[in-house]
């Protein structure tokens, strides 16, 4: 049917767009859009016995270019689905928008239905790409029957490579994550090495794609990572909870540190050992130990007019300094050690201690910033870290940008 259209306006500037068959000199003419471009508002009026009369398109000044002006959407299929779907719903009023979420609303003759047009153009783009697939996939067909027919007339099917990597980019969908199963994802992540290894062969192309991959994971780990620490902080965890999170993830902040070393013992006769060490890409072993957020830092009063450290802080302070002693004191002992039953080569040199304890947020007066920052670099291979400070270190490193 060989369809045609005409454009009118009403006395208030509203623009109706009317269709008709022009084989048929008696055809009635048919509205199929009504747009007030004022109110930003088009109104379209599908054909094929649509369950709604019509669907307003909330947001717009001009026909939206998904559709044409004989009534259709323009993609095949798509009309015709979307009407069964919304009949088998009950839906008998749509509304595409760009403003609003989703809604699916009773009324009194059936359901009101609200979608934005990011998702409608999706719907719309997804019967493109199984349509360009079908008539790749029927050319397929044909050439594989008369090859087996006349094997030596018809050449045997072939796919193009533009074909092949359509139907790759076409199966991309992140609603089935949630469906892979291990083996799956491991051959999705076997596939993206390769596309790292073999896509370029200049080194500037690599590093790109390289750099381009790593912010893309960065991205990922860093955002869990910092919504972790957050909850952690509100939650108000224990010693052991931090201990665990910050062993697993510390890297993150400090990238020189290659190797983890839990519960090392560096204190003879039983005593604590160090929450965990960790070892540079020099092969240099530092030593944590863990406190919580709410570890007092500083005395409740100035004595003399300077603040000094609080008895918990003092505390874990000197386990660090115990710490360090002990693995001075013992270094050929524990290089070895930790070499036999750890597997890593480790070098006990003046090692340095870090106390992760505390917030900034109790220095709430200049005088105690002063004196913490005094006692704080008195310190001798020891480092105090605040937790907030640490979670700073983390933002930054989300933000990083990476120079190929």
């Amino acid at each position: 049917m060989a369809l045609d259209w005409e454009t009118k306006y009403t006395a208030n500037g509203v623009e109706e767009v009317y269709s008709w068959d022009e084989e048929d000199p008696k055809a009635t003419r048919r509205l199929v859009f009504r747009i007030d471009a004022a109110k930003k508002k088009v109104r379209f009026f599908p054909r094929d016995n649509f369950p709604a009369k019509s669907i307003l398109f909330d947001g717009f000044k001009a026909i939206p270019t998904e559709l044409n002006r004989n009534g259709y959407i323009k993609t095949g299929g798509v009309q015709y689905y979307l009407g069964k779907k919304l009949s088998s719903i009950g839906v008998n009023q749509v509304t595409v928008t760009r403003t609003a979420t989703k809604k699916l609303a009773k009324t009194s003759t059936g359901y009101r239905l609200t979608i934005t047009y990011e998702k409608f153009q999706d719907l719309v783009d997804r019967f493109k790409r199984i349509t360009a697939n079908a008539q790749a996939g029927r050319q397929i067909e044909i050439d594989r029957i008369f090859h087996s027919l006349f094997p030596r007339k018809c050449n045997a099917p072939s796919i193009a490579a533009s074909q092949r990597v359509g139907q790759l980019i076409s199966g991309l969908d992140d609603g089935v994550i949630k469906d892979l199963d291990a083996s799956q994802v491991d051959r999705v992540l076997d596939f993206t090495k390769t596309i790292l290894e073999k896509k370029y062969a200049s080194d500037k192309k690599r590093r790109e794609l390289f750099g381009a991959a790593k912010l893309k994971v960065d991205d990922v780990a860093l955002t869990q990572v910092i919504d972790q620490f957050v909850h952690l902080m509100e939650s108000k965890q224990s010693e052991s909870k931090w201990g665990t999170f910050l062993r697993k993830n510390l890297f993150l902040v400090e990238s020189r540190y290659i190797h983890v070393i839990e519960q090392l013992n560096v204190v003879l006769g039983g005593s604590r050992k160090v929450d965990f060490g960790l070892v540079d890409t020099a092969g240099f072993l530092d030593l944590f130990e863990i406190k919580v957020p709410h570890t007092k830092l500083l005395s409740a009063k100035p004595d003399r007019g300077n603040y000094y450290w609080n008895s918990e802080a003092v505390k874990a302070l000197v386990q660090a300094e115990k710490y360090l002693y002990n693995a001075e004191g013992k270094r050929d002992t524990l290089a070895k050690d930790l070499s036999r039953e750890r597997k890593v080569d480790v070098k006990v040199v003046r090692p340095r201690a870090v106390v992760i304890m505390g917030t900034s947020d109790q220095l709430d007066a200049p005088e105690k910033i002063e004196d913490f920052r005094v006692l704080r670099q008195s310190l001798k291979n020891i480092e105090v870290v605040l937790y907030d400070e640490l979670l700073e270190r983390l933002k930054n490193q989300k933000n990083k940008i990476y120079i190929s």
